[in-house]
C-alpha cells in the first residue's frame, strides 16, 4: 500500500467516525406529533433512557370526560359531542372510547371524546366541558328538582283546584337540568318545582311553573 492509499483510507476512516459521532447528535422521535415539554437543554449530558422531550400524538388528542355510571347505557362510540374549553372556545367532537372500569369512589366512568378539528392555539391539559348528544325527544319537560318518588313511583306534585296532588309520570331523556315527561302530564298543568316539605292534599297558591314543551 502506497503512502497515498494509506492517507485515503485514513481519511475515509476519519470520515466514517465523524459521521457516526454526528449521528449521536440526532434524536429520532418515535412518532409524528407535537413537542409539549422540553426536559433538557443544549450541552446537557444525558444518560441512555433519560427523557428529553414530551410529545403528544395529535391523532390521539382526546378530552377525558367523567360520566356518572348511571348514564353509561345511553353512550355509544361515534356519538356527536360539543367540547367547550375553559378559554370559552367551543368545538365539535365525537365519542371515541368508553372505558370499562368505573372509579370505585366517585362511581364515574372515563369517556374519551376526540376533536373533529384541533383548536388553535392548542393547549394540552386545558380544562373542558363536554356535552354528548345521546338522543332527542320532543315532549313536555319539568325540572329534575320537581321529580319525587312515592311508593316506588316517579312523579311530580301538581296544583289541582288549589290543592296539591301527586301525579305519576313516565320520564324520558334528561339533560342534567330537566327531564322529558312522556306520560302523565298535560301541557299547561301546574307543577310544584320545589316540592320539599309539600305533601299531597295541602292547599297551595299557584305560584308554580307550568309543564312546558321542550326538546
Amino acid at each position: 500500500m502506497t503512502a497515498l492509499e494509506a492517507a485515503v483510507k485514513q481519511a475515509e476512516s476519519e470520515t466514517h467516525a465523524a459521521a457516526a459521532l454526528h449521528n449521536y447528535t440526532r434524536i429520532m422521535a418515535p412518532l409524528d406529533g407535537l413537542i409539549t415539554v422540553r426536559k433538557a437543554e443544549i450541552g446537557t449530558t444525558i444518560a441512555p433512557g433519560t427523557p428529553i422531550f414530551q410529545m403528544v400524538d395529535l391523532d390521539q388528542l382526546w378530552v377525558a370526560a367523567w360520566i356518572d355510571e348511571t348514564k353509561v347505557a345511553l353512550l355509544r362510540e361515534g356519538q356527536p359531542a360539543a367540547i367547550k374549553l375553559r378559554s370559552g372556545r367551543v368545538f365539535q367532537g365525537e365519542v371515541v372510547r368508553l372505558n370499562k372500569e368505573a372509579d370505585t369512589v366517585t362511581r364515574e366512568l372515563e369517556v374519551d371524546v376526540k376533536f373533529a378539528q384541533l383548536p388553535q392555539p392548542l393547549v394540552i391539559g386545558e380544562e373542558a366541558e363536554v356535552d354528548i348528544d345521546t338522543g332527542r325527544q320532543t315532549a313536555l319537560a319539568v325540572p329534575l328538582a320537581a321529580i319525587i318518588t312515592r311508593n316506588q313511583h316517579k312523579g311530580v306534585l301538581v296544583a289541582d283546584k288549589g290543592l296539591v296532588r301527586f301525579q305519576k309520570v313516565a320520564l324520558g331523556l334528561n339533560d342534567g337540568k330537566q327531564s322529558a315527561v312522556l306520560q302523565g302530564l298535560a301541557e299547561g298543568e301546574l307543577v310544584v318545582i320545589n316540592p320539599a316539605g309539600t305533601a299531597p292534599g295541602r292547599k297551595i297558591r299557584p305560584e308554580i311553573s307550568q309543564a312546558a314543551q321542550g326538546d
